[in-house]
């Protein structure tokens, strides 16, 4: 951390160990906030650093008499407007200083970019050297995948950091030194190239940790000489001595798919691909897990050795970083085409209009992916118009958490009012599963929600025979990502009305 990482790390400190707080809710999770930090503001001379305080601690009143001292050029004030118009809570979370015309590349996502103050403090910490760098990689990025937020995260963890020193998210930074050389390489007008970016790419979105101290190393990562590969020849030689199937395992992983047996096993145990259908576009991915899964589970030490040795005498050992990084989201795009194919659509159906609206009736054998508006919170009252209070610019909390129902199981968290389904969501849109409720609120207000590791994707039919607990859940991005989307939030597609018989046996009849 540089000079004023430090102060501002001190500062946080300070007043999380000093200064009393207060709790409120939101949506069921406690917050804190932190009034009594005047004389810590007065420590900061730049007032979106003062802003950037008052926000950390949760003091938005005295963010809003801040803000007042704010100045912004005309670029940066439209830029403001445009942001404001879909996120009325945006005062409280953004880093005034992105809006800085050298942060534009960021545009394409800066909605999202804006609403975690950690993320933004990552990418305005940055020197101008590290900034390019981080540039590059993201615009490789743009070039594989069609939604970024993981590996953005990923990435950040090992290039810049967060305000609060003591944070989690600051203990990634294997490559400090070699990341320091590349500053000063920049800096002096060196240009990366295409094969450099692609292993930075490589080093900050893997979870293996490589040895690799220096701009030289760097540039031969992956050879033969190299101090990771003479190591790994002797942990193999020890391994091939000792019986050791775990290191095996790890040796087949990381160099067949750039994974370690940690990472590998947490992708078996969260998805489950039986009874999804294979297409053209999954097809690749479901071979990979499949290739994946056999490799975890193999139990006889022979069998992986014959394994490791044809694979490195028929195919190079390449760490391509595009592996890790398009796999598990693939895997998730995979999931949720399967799911969107069987829910209930009102194409095409035969309809009976009531009072100018169109009733459709499910039938006895249908599959929903709904949500129960206000179920968890205490203050929600019925509203005069639903479509005006689904689009009101609240994006903040961007999951839109879902159940999965079918005549079979109308589990669902408790309807306060109207029960909204959806048939018509974008494959990349679906960011966390769970066969029960697993709590995404807390994780909701986070720029990227795909980390929680308590996960399971599975078939439809699979999920509604193994829910557990109250109901699944299905946690979507809020934002419609479809490519020509009507509204800025995805917009449900149907309200669900769910008649009680008084003689159910009758129904059946």
């Amino acid at each position: 951390m540089n000079e004023s990482q430090l102060k501002m790390s001190k500062v946080l400190s300070d007043i999380i160990n000093n200064v009393p707080y207060e709790l409120y809710n939101y949506r069921g999770v406690l917050k804190t906030i932190y009034k009594q930090i005047d004389k810590y503001i007065a420590m900061f001379d730049d007032v979106a650093e003062k802003i950037y305080v008052a926000q950390w601690v949760g003091n938005y009143e005295l963010v809003q008499k801040l803000k007042l001292f704010l100045s912004l050029n005309d670029y940066e004030y439209n830029k403001y407007l445009k942001l404001k118009a879909n996120n009325d809570d945006l005062d409280e979370t953004i880093n005034f200083k992105i809006l800085d015309q050298k942060y534009s590349f960021l545009d394409k996502m800066l909605d999202m970019i804006t609403t975690d103050i950690d993320i933004q403090y990552q990418i305005v910490s940055m020197s101008d050297a590290r900034l390019k760098v981080f540039r590059k990689m993201y615009e490789r990025l743009l070039t594989l995948t069609d939604y970024y937020n993981p590996y953005i995260d990923a990435i950040l963890q090992r290039i810049s950091y967060v305000s609060l020193d003591s944070h989690w998210k600051n203990g990634f930074h294997w490559y400090d030194d070699l990341l320091k050389e590349i500053d000063d390489l920049v800096n002096n007008s060196y240009e990366l190239s295409d094969k450099e970016i692609d292993t930075l790419l490589y080093l900050c979105t893997s979870t293996i940790k490589y040895t690799v101290p220096n701009f030289n190393l760097f540039q031969h990562f992956g050879e033969k000489d190299t101090l990771d590969s003479k190591r790994f020849e002797q942990e193999l030689v020890d391994a091939k001595e000792n019986k050791d199937i775990n290191f095996l395992k790890t040796a087949i992983l990381v160099q067949a798919y750039g994974m370690g047996l940690f990472d590998a096993r947490s992708i078996c145990e969260k998805f489950n691909i039986e009874g999804i259908e294979v297409t053209n576009d999954n097809k690749d991915t479901l071979e990979m897990y499949m290739a994946i899964y056999k490799i975890v589970n193999e139990t006889d030490f022979n069998v992986l050795m014959e394994v490791y040795d044809e694979f490195v005498s028929t195919l190079k050992p390449d760490r391509d970083f595009r592996r890790i990084i398009v796999f598990e989201n693939d895997l998730r795009k995979a999931f949720a085409h399967d799911l969107n194919r069987q829910v209930f659509r009102t194409d095409n159906k035969v309809y009976e209009e009531v009072n100018g609206v169109k009733v459709y009736d499910a039938g006895v054998d249908f599959k929903m992916i709904v949500t129960a508006i206000g179920a968890y919170q205490s203050e929600y009252t019925n509203q005069s118009n639903y479509s005006e209070y689904w689009n009101k610019a609240k994006i903040r909390s961007h999951g839109n958490c879902c159940s999965l129902i079918g005549n079979n199981n109308l589990s669902m968290a408790t309807p306060k009012n109207i029960i909204l389904g959806f048939s018509s969501m974008d494959d990349n849109m679906l960011l966390l599963s769970g066969s029960s409720d697993i709590n995404s609120t807390p994780d909701s207000l986070k720029f990227n929600m795909t980390g929680k590791r308590d996960q399971n994707y599975m078939n439809a039919d699979a999920m509604l025979n193994n829910t557990r607990g109250d109901y699944n859940e299905l946690v979507y991005e809020r934002r419609d990502l479809s490519s020509n989307p009507t509204f800025y939030k995805k917009n449900p597609d149907y309200i669900v009305y769910i008649e009680e018989y008084e003689n159910i046996d009758e129904y059946f009849e």
